[in-house]
């Protein structure tokens, strides 16, 4: 019976090892996000994407317990990626209100200088 619940300890601590660094990437997605730096949030994205597809290889014999934290997991990313998500809209709008202003200016520009010629 020692056995079994030194596997499961080990299972449980190294599901708990891999949960904690696919988190930290997902932080480290929402630093770069939140610094505008789109192209460097999409590379750990991908790289987030890689570590998650090995997570998941595992197999579905977990046991429940490590089933529940891998939930927990999960849950606590989806709140991460809801705020990146957030934060790429506003930055969309925003790109697309600066170009329409941008627009708007030129075509000022155009007609102050057509009237003054």
């Amino acid at each position: 019976m020692d056995n079994v619940v030194s596997i499961q300890s080990r299972a449980l601590a190294e599901c708990s090892e891999k949960l904690d660094r696919i988190r930290a990437i997902s932080e480290a997605i929402l630093d770069a996000a939140e610094e505008g730096d789109w192209e460097l949030a999409l590379a750990r994205q991908r790289f987030r994407s890689t570590e998650l597809t090995a997570f998941y290889a595992q197999g579905d014999d977990l046991p429940q317990e490590v089933a529940e934290m891998i939930a927990a997991g999960i849950r606590e990313i989806l709140a991460v990626d809801a705020k990146v998500t957030d934060l790429a809209c506003k930055g969309k709008t925003s790109l697309q209100e600066e170009a329409a202003l941008k627009q708007r200016n030129s075509l000022a520009a155009q007609a102050y200088l057509n009237q003054s010629s």
